[in-house]
């Protein structure tokens, strides 16, 4: 049976997607089941069916969605009038808050992402590279003086590392706020390192 299509289509598939994020933010993947997000979505089992071949295609169209919508916030980040260390916190805040955007338990969300590795790791190496640019060509074009030259590191390098960093601080056990606030000391460093005018 082929899925249904218009507006209505769009909007039933939304509804399935956001309740699936809700059951994978409570359960994990391994522990969601298509009952499970057929009943937290209202539907019969059949009628999920018909939008989605099984749990697995579920849970990518929600990662892609979730990437997605990350990537839009860091590219606005980065293209605002701000400073350059607050654009470079807003778009490594980014990362940290996937996290956040699933709702509920941390523990539940370190289960999930490792899950995602195995599920969707074509997704997140894809999300991670195309943060990189973005973090990179923030740092190449900022015009607040930032030395690469004398430090002997391109803008590559210091996006891995800051990126690397951060995926080290989203699994501290640490609360959010704490972990928010070494994101921003990290940044404070960086630009600092960086700056002509140190």
């Amino acid at each position: 049976m082929s899925a249904p299509h218009g507006s209505v289509a769009t909007a039933r598939r939304e509804q399935i997607l956001d309740s699936a994020l809700r059951c994978f933010a409570r359960y994990g993947y391994r522990r969601t089941s298509m009952d499970t997000i057929a009943r937290t979505a209202r539907l019969s089992r059949p009628a999920l069916y018909q939008y989605f071949t099984g749990k697995e295609e579920v849970f990518r169209a929600m990662g892609v969605r979730l990437l997605d919508s990350a990537l839009t916030g860091a590219e606005r980040a980065r293209g605002s009038a701000a400073p350059v260390g607050e654009r470079l916190s807003a778009i490594l805040m980014v990362r940290l808050d996937l996290v956040g955007q699933l709702g509920g338990d941390d523990e539940a969300h370190r289960e999930l992402l490792a899950e995602t590795a195995s599920v969707a790791g074509d997704l997140m190496a894809s999300f991670h590279l195309r943060l990189v640019a973005i973090v990179e060509e923030l740092l190449a074009t900022a015009t607040e003086g930032l030395d690469f030259d004398g430090v002997g590191i391109t803008a590559h390098d210091v996006a891995v590392i800051l990126l690397d960093a951060v995926t080290g601080i989203e699994r501290e056990s640490a609360a959010a706020v704490v972990r928010q606030s070494r994101v921003r000391q990290l940044v404070e460093l960086v630009v600092r390192a960086l700056s002509t005018n140190r």
